[in-house]
């Protein structure tokens, strides 16, 4: 039997007598071409709308998956020139299947042919393809695959007047209390915005209407136990629910008796609009697993106090005295008024949690959100943008620590926009961080890391789990290594000339500092063919004040957007694995990235006058340089990074016997061709990081790592030479069992043991 409401709708007509252009050329198209597959069989107009009944071969299978009929008639609706086609099934009984539309109740049941937006499906959409979709909905119904992979396997919810969004809370049925809201329409034009905040008395006691008192409900998680027609009023509502197994006016009835108390909040709630939230599990009809949940909301156009009289537990106020808003508990309570409850209308309005930290982590494919402390140090272009960038992935609660303010020229490459000049950076930052996802909860320290901490910041860095250096600084980034605290630590920088952006991760266990990562950063500079200008090459620069050092590179800020992405990617990725890492992104004028990811092994730490680091990759180099040389000895100079402060050398790199040396099985005597100019070479690429800092020499088979009378001498000597600097003499020697580090004393202690020994 055909659904009443196609006798409802409109006057019958010829099906050739539509005008509708759609229409008209799915009546030819059926006629000519669609024999056996679907016929006409009327046509109807109701003002602008026409709809073409047409009856449709199922080509169900013998044991469908739903009760098809091998022919079913649908209703095609054209409701104007260019709108999008409803295609209606016309069976009253028709039954209930995943990709159906959510309609009114007097509605038939709408099929969901297409879940494309019409303004792209237009664009190609023919009588042909109308029909073959129709078709294909109803063969992929008869055998149970309507679910495709990646698409939703559920209905759209038509009818919506609103959007609305709401704090996460809301959408937790399971909750004790559901928190009250206040909504404000954000736009008006199109579907109205609301934008609903948690109730405040003290922050919306001048508020006098747009309050949201909600009430959320969840469906069973069963197959096709979902809401299939929109109800138009409170009481097909509560019918609806009813058989979800939900006894919404028990439920409301028993809340209100707790709302009419005599509170200023009480007589909020009372004033309010009721938003009936149903969540609405979707189960995947291939997996059987929930793989979403969609969330709808009823809102009601009467207040609950007067819901609460239509529920008869409320008397409203019908004298001359007092609040004529007002309600009063009705003792004792009375039966439901079912004429009133149909009296009280519904909007629709589809529901969104408000972006947190659980949407951002999903948005971003992390699966769940990431709840670790994470301090920055450094509010700068880099920092501003990789902070923001992470915390639209759900990454982190933030710390920001910078001492600088804002000026003009930061904005070039910077987050922050013209209100935050003269603000410092970290305060704004922060802020901007707040801005962006709610419940954030970020901090903002104004201090110089490089000074003493205050206790502020030395909390904040012993509860954290993460330090992120952006600073740009090498002190800044040296100092945070050698923090005692036991959180992860990365480091995120621009080259000289912006085209650039270096990432060095400490692995979890500590064993690669960030001191070591920085020496490997300059061994990969050195050896490296792709990076022999990163140091090296500097951008132009603009001088933004009168200050001698008041100056800053020009850098497009579409390229320092790249490079710092690139840099956020990573460091989100890297942070969830154990490991540590060295990347660097190079990136020319036309776009294109280069990008450097060194293998990374743990130094090994000598102890001595010093610390001293040397990597095995140094190690392995010099017993091949050593190898090669064999049954003679061999040597040449050592480079790397001194720091005088912290006490600590790491060897960057050891190289070969310059021009000029001479080795033989019982001594060698190193050259001097061309050194001068490759020191200085290096010593320019890196900036004057990596320096010369001693030698290394083998010695032959059968012989120990022990230093020789000969070897005594040259230490002595390479303390008297780098006494005026402040460091002391560095040896490496190299023999079948490896290495050895030697590091001279003071020059009484070198002279006492040579006087020993030569008796």
């Amino acid at each position: 039997m055909l659904h009443p409401w196609l006798q409802n709708w409109g006057e019958p007509c010829d099906p050739p007598a539509l005008q509708n252009t759609l229409a008209v050329s799915l009546v030819g198209f059926a006629a000519g071409y669609a024999e056996g597959v679907a016929e006409i069989v009327g046509a109807r107009r109701n003002g602008p709308s026409e709809l073409l009944v047409v009856a449709v071969q199922t080509g169900r299978p013998q044991r469908p998956a739903y009760p098809l009929l091998k022919v079913e008639t649908v209703g095609v609706l054209f409701p104007g020139e260019g709108v999008a086609p409803i295609v209606l099934a016309l069976r009253s009984d028709f039954p209930d299947t995943p990709h159906q539309n959510w309609v009114p109740a007097e509605i038939p049941a709408c099929i969901c042919i297409d879940d494309r937006p019409w303004v792209e499906a237009r664009q190609t959409y023919t009588s042909g393809q109308l029909l073959f979709r129709i078709v294909s909905w109803f063969k992929r119904a008869g055998m149970g695959e309507l679910h495709d992979v990646g698409r939703a396997p559920d209905p759209f919810f038509t009818g919506q007047c609103f959007e609305l969004i709401v704090p996460r809370a809301v959408l937790t049925p399971t909750a004790a209390e559901q928190p009250d809201l206040v909504g404000f329409i954000n736009s008006m034009r199109g579907r109205p915005v609301v934008i609903a905040q948690v109730y405040s008395p003290e922050r919306h006691k001048a508020v006098q209407s747009g309050g949201i008192v909600v009430s959320s409900y969840s469906l069973p998680a069963q197959h096709m136990r979902r809401l299939r027609h929109v109800p138009a009023n409170l009481a097909e509502l509560c019918a609806e629910l009813s058989g979800q197994g939900i006894d919404l006016a028990a439920d409301l009835s028993a809340k209100i008796d707790v709302w009419a108390g005599i509170d200023r909040r009480d007589a909020f709630r009372l004033a309010s609009q009721l938003a009936v939230v149903v969540t609405v599990p979707m189960l995947d009809p291939n997996s059987g697993e929930i793989s979403r949940a969609d969330h709808v909301a009823l809102v009601t156009q009467r207040s609950v106090g007067v819901i609460g009289v239509a529920l008869g537990r409320l008397y409203g106020n019908e004298s001359e005295v007092g609040n004529p808003a007002g309600f009063v508990r009705r003792i004792p309570p009375a039966a439901a008024n079912e004429e009133m409850l149909r009296s009280i209308p519904l909007l629709t309005a589809s529901v969104h949690a408000e972006f947190d930290q659980q949407l951002a982590a999903t948005m971003s494919g992390l699966g769940e959100p990431d709840i670790r402390k994470a301090v920055m140090v450094g509010a700068g272009a880099i920092g501003s943008g990789l902070s923001e960038m992470l915390v639209r992935e759900g990454r982190f609660a933030w710390t920001i620590v910078d001492s600088d303010h804002l000026l003009p020229h930061n904005l070039a490459r910077h987050t922050l926009g013209l209100n935050s000049y003269g603000a410092f950076k970290a305060q704004h930052v922060a802020g901007r961080l707040e801005s962006i996802r709610a419940g954030i909860g970020t901090k903002a320290i104004v201090a110089d890391f490089l000074e003493p901490h205050e206790a502020e910041l030395t909390q904040a860095l012993e509860a954290t789990d993460v330090i992120i250096d952006t600073s740009a600084s090498v002190p800044v980034a040296r100092a945070i290594s050698d923090l005692g605290v036991n959180a992860r630590r990365a480091s995120a920088f621009f080259n000289p000339a912006g085209n650039a952006s270096v990432l060095m991760v400490q692995d979890r266990a500590g064993e690669f500092d960030l001191r070591a990562l920085e020496a490997a950063y300059y061994g990969e500079v050195l050896t490296n063919p792709n990076l022999v200008d990163h140091l090296a090459q500097s951008a132009s620069t603009i001088v933004y004040a009168g200050a001698c050092r008041s100056v800053t590179n020009r850098i497009p800020a579409s390229r320092a957007a790249t490079l710092t992405g690139l840099t956020a990617t990573a460091l989100s990725t890297v942070l969830d694995r154990d490991d540590a890492l060295m990347r660097i992104w190079s990136m020319s004028e036309t776009g294109t990235v280069h990008v450097a990811t060194p293998v990374l092994e743990p130094p090994t730490r000598h102890r001595s006058l010093w610390d001293v680091y040397v990597s095995p990759k140094v190690e392995r180099r010099l017993m091949e340089m050593r190898a090669a040389k064999l049954p003679s000895e061999t040597g040449g100079v050592l480079m790397g990074v001194i720091d005088v402060f912290a006490k600590r050398i790491d060897v960057v790199d050891a190289w070969d016997a310059p021009r000029g040396s001479r080795g033989s099985p019982a001594f060698f005597e190193r050259g001097t061709g061309g050194l001068k100019e490759r020191v200085f070479a290096a010593m320019a690429q890196t900036l004057d990081q990596v320096r010369y800092i001693g030698e290394w020499h083998s010695h032959p088979r059968d012989y120990p790592t022990d230093p020789s009378d000969v070897d005594l001498t040259q230490i002595l000597w390479l303390t008297k030479s780098l006494a005026s600097d402040g460091c002391p003499a560095l040896m490496i020697i190299v023999g079948d069992d490896g290495i050895r580090v030697c590091m001279g004393a003071t020059l009484e202690a070198l002279e006492a043991e040579l006087s020993r020994r030569n008796g």
